[in-house]
């Protein structure tokens, strides 16, 4: 009685022969997986490689620290943010301590502003445009 017509397939190694159960129209599924494999690899790479997923906007930076900024008083003081925003600064003396102005700026157009007062010369200060934060330490120009 020959192994094969009994569904299963004979596999000798060692000198001994064993029988193991023949998958039936196994090969064929097995391409199949592959091919769904294949194409669901190619849409995820596809769909999460596309630029319209996320915007030029939101990878702009939340937070910027411009470090210490040389102020003269009643000068306004452009400082670019990246973007092409930028932060333009003016302080106003209030006895030891300043009046700062600070104005948000996108493409020439006024887009926020803020008012902080009375702020010690020299000592980091936080000013907030929505989302944006702005990290600065105003000093006068000597």
């Amino acid at each position: 009685m020959d192994v094969r017509s009994l569904g299963q397939q004979k596999v000798s190694g060692y000198g001994v022969g064993v029988a193991l159960p023949r998958v039936v129209g196994g090969e064929r599924w097995w391409r199949v997986g592959q091919a769904l494999a294949v194409c669901g690899l190619l849409g995820v790479l596809l769909l999460g490689c596309g630029k319209h997923g996320a915007s030029a906007e939101a990878a702009l930076p939340k937070a910027v620290d411009l470090g210490t900024v040389q102020l003269t008083p009643g000068q306004p003081s452009r400082q670019e943010l990246g973007g092409g925003r930028v932060c333009v600064l003016t302080a106003r003396p209030m006895g030891n301590e300043l009046e700062l102005i600070a104005v948000l700026e996108k493409g020439g157009e006024r887009v926020s502003s803020t008012r902080v007062g009375p702020v010690a010369i020299g000592r980091p200060l936080n000013l907030s445009f929505g989302e944006l934060q702005v990290g600065v330490s105003p000093v006068w120009v000597k």
